[in-house]
């Protein structure tokens, strides 16, 4: 359920997410469980969310691209080979030469 926080006293506007650790400030849009959902809005912490405000929580999401290129074992191996050769070079370099 997409909900928003609404928990707001005289010392703080916020609480903490027991789900991930986060900080939920009020007005914070996000989603959660249904159960955990209607808990929280049963002791007052969240509201669920609006049309308008489901709109807004949905258009602010990252998507995965699925059209990565993949490296190909080439590529990543001329990557160890990179890294192994430089790890060597700068090894070399701090002992004056010697291995």
């Amino acid at each position: 359920m997409i909900v928003k926080a609404c928990y707001k006293d005289k010392d703080f506007d916020y609480f903490t997410d027991k789900e991930n650790g986060l900080e939920r400030h009020y007005g914070d849009i996000f989603e959660c469980s249904d159960d955990l959902a209607n808990e929280r809005i049963k002791n007052k912490f969240v509201k669920k969310a609006t049309k308008e405000e489901e709109k807004e929580y949905y258009a602010n999401q990252t998507t995965v691209d699925d059209d990565i290129p993949v490296s190909t074992e080439q590529e990543e191996q001329q990557m160890i080979d990179d890294i192994n050769n430089n790890c060597t070079d700068e090894l070399e370099q701090s002992n004056g030469g010697e291995e």
